[in-house]
């Protein structure tokens, strides 16, 4: 059968493409169909043929499948291409996000999950990405989507002898437990060191007043020691307060930064800089229980609910008992320690409590915590913790922020007079942390600043974790604030301006490369990648820059502190008399305590500032003036010239002095 007569040999043989399968018999090898005068062919692209025999080729029976290559031997090789995979259906359908697009021949059961997803389980098309990307490997088996040290719902659980670390990844707590000794040791050891300084400082500080005191019954020496004395206890405190108010500042941003790997758990740090936040997450979040990995310690005891009530629990009573001493003595003491105690803790209390509240459902019917995924939100606890956490909610983003409000809002006239006279209102002490850096006009900047900080936590937080609109929402709070800085200058000290405005700009900086970095494909985001290795060094750089430049002008504060700069002195002071000039129309008269230099101008000899003195009459000076000063006195005018040569006027009877020219006086 499918034979030709072969002339030349005088025998029969198959014609051309068939082949014999027994003596007597020609047919089509497997793969190949009998098609006529052209003899066997190839069966065509999705179709297959295991047997020998001139029959056609049969299709494959998954729509949309297509074999290899031509010639397909077996059903098997009926494949879904790439970018595609077979569902229960038997239909070759689009992958799902998170399903690789290079892999042919998937099925629902064996399709391979992209890094950074997870499901459930072989059967499920829900893939999810995972709130931590490097905690997923992905792959084509459900035991094994996870990196060491992960496991259960996202990979987000960690195993057993591990803990997690602000990234929310899993460190072995054997590895770790070194380095966290070493840490708390030096975190324990910095405390008793700064302790050991103020004690010091406390003690020098008893010492003058005692030396003081036995000075005061010597007449020759009352003047000078007392003037002494005060100008420089002045100019500690004011140093103190301003070191305070710009590390306040780097405090509030520096926070903000490593809070948003919690808030954000799908952000994206270039490497070196995501050390630093790391490194840096320890103090700044105000944190002892994310600091000290206690599941290591308790075994896997310690979860979110452990954490939410010790961490709430704590500032409560430390500020309870804060107050609790304010009624016997250092009451402003006291009250501002506390004040400061919710400043420091509350964005991260924040996110605490708004991580209590959502829950994620997966497609096998299990509710785990969002924030913590070990937890069932199905347990019978869920009520009371979510009771709890409204409870939480009125008392720290809604209350303290109200109090804040309420004790600014109250004292606001007072805050509002001039620095130098609120400075010296006993009455304000007590919430002096509250408003000490901004200007009188903006007593209210507080309340401003804890709103940003509460949104940038908590309100972020509520938002999808890791979507674009989560993205875009940070970087809409975080320009906002940059402009209102940059229009507004709301703080007393140039420099807290500048360092205000230079830690908003990094934040802007930080959620910008975070969402380009999201944007780009997954496998081009490697570590020495061009664009990575840039953004990186943009980002170490603007952190090192601010702390930097906080360093210098600290240096420069105490260098300038306990001593009368005539430069500096000069350039107040006239600073001070042009405003009295523009706002009173001239005639503005301002003493050297203006200044921040307590100088005895009555008699040049009395002078605690003999060789420093700006003011210092000099040769040369002439009298003008005959008016009388408030004490009933003839004004003595007197005009010289400082070392740049800018005339300036002394009244001799009253050690007043001025830009303003008296000649006509």
């Amino acid at each position: 059968m499918y034979q030709a007569y072969n002339e030349t040999t005088e025998e029969c043989e198959c014609q051309p493409t068939l082949t014999y399968i027994d003596i007597s018999t020609c047919s089509c090898d497997p793969g190949k169909a009998f098609m006529g005068s052209s003899g066997c062919e190839l069966c065509e692209l999705g179709k297959w043929k295991a047997d020998v025999g001139v029959t056609s080729c049969f299709s494959c029976e998954v729509k949309g499948a297509t074999t290899p290559k031509l010639g397909a031997l077996h059903e098997n090789d009926c494949l879904c291409p790439k970018g595609i995979y077979e569902n229960l259906n038997k239909e070759c359908v689009d992958v799902i996000d998170g399903m690789s697009e290079k892999t042919p021949g998937m099925t629902l059961s064996t399709a391979d999950i992209d890094p950074g997803y997870w499901r459930t389980n072989a059967m499920s098309t829900d893939v999810r990405e995972c709130p931590i990307p490097k905690a997923c490997h992905g792959g084509n088996s459900t035991t094994d989507y996870c990196f060491e040290g992960h496991e259960g719902p996202y990979c987000g659980v960690c195993s057993g002898g591990y803990f997690q670390d602000p990234f929310g990844q899993c460190q072995s707590c054997n590895a770790t437990t070194k380095n966290v000794i070493l840490t708390f040791v030096t975190l324990v050891a910095t405390v008793l060191a700064l302790y050991a300084v103020f004690m010091a400082i406390k003690k020098r500080k008893r010492e003058k007043e005692e030396g003081s005191a036995e000075s005061a019954t010597d007449p020759t020496t009352t003047t000078n020691n007392t003037s002494t004395t005060t100008s420089n206890n002045n100019n500690n405190l004011t140093f103190t307060k301003r070191f305070k108010n710009g590390f306040k500042i780097i405090f509030s941003g520096a926070q903000i930064a490593t809070t948003l790997p919690t808030v954000i758990p799908m952000i994206t740090f270039p490497p070196t800089f995501k050390t630093i936040v790391n490194t840096a997450a320890t103090v700044f979040r105000a944190d002892l229980f994310s600091f000290v990995p206690f599941s290591c310690l308790t075994n896997g005891g310690f979860n979110y609910y452990t954490h939410l009530l010790l961490s709430t629990l704590t500032v409560i009573v430390a500020c309870a008992v804060l107050v609790g001493l304010g009624f016997r003595k250092h009451r402003s003491l006291y009250l501002n320690v506390a004040i400061a105690i919710t400043y420091l803790t509350l964005p991260n209390l924040t996110t605490t409590i708004f991580g209590v509240f959502p829950c994620d459902g997966f497609d096998d019917k299990s509710r785990h915590l969002h924030a913590d995924i070990s937890i069932d939100c199905t347990e019978g606890s869920r009520s009371f913790w979510e009771a709890y956490g409204v409870l939480m909610v009125l008392v720290f983003p809604v209350g303290i922020t109200t109090l804040y409000f309420n004790l600014l809002y109250k004292n606001r006239h007072a805050i509002m007079e001039p620095v130098e006279v609120r400075s010296k209102n006993k009455h304000l002490k007590n919430i002096n942390f509250l408003f000490d850096p901004y200007k009188p006009e903006f007593w209210y900047f507080e309340v401003v600043e804890t709103v940003k900080r509460l949104m940038m936590t908590g309100v972020l937080g509520a938002i999808q974790p890791g979507s674009h609109t989560q993205y875009s929402a940070g970087l809409l709070i975080s320009i906002i604030s940059f402009g209102a800085l940059c229009k507004w200058e709301p703080y007393v000290e140039t420099r807290d301006n500048n360092i205000a405005i230079l830690t908003s700009f990094q934040t802007t900086l930080i959620l910008l490369f975070s969402f380009f970095m999201k944007a780009m494909d997954e496998g081009s985001v490697k570590q020495g990648d061009y664009d990575t290795v840039g953004m990186d060094v943009v980002l170490v750089v603007s952190y090192v820059l601010i702390i930097s430049l906080f360093i210098m002008w600290a240096i420069q504060m105490k260098d300038n502190a306990g001593k009368s700069n005539r430069s500096m002195a000069l350039g107040v002071l006239k600073k001070k008399t042009d405003a009295g000039d523009e706002d009173e129309g001239g005639g503005g008269v301002v003493e050297m305590t203006d200044v921040g230099v307590d100088i005895d101008l009555g008699s040049r000899t009395n002078s605690v500032f003999k060789a420093d003195n700006p003011l210092a009459r000099k040769s040369g000076e002439q009298i003008s003036g005959g008016l009388k000063n408030e004490g009933g006195e003839s004004e003595q005018w007197k005009v010289t010239k400082d070392e740049d040569g800018n005339d300036y006027w002394y009244d001799e009877s009253s050690g007043r002095t001025t830009w303003s020219d008296k000649s006509q006086s």
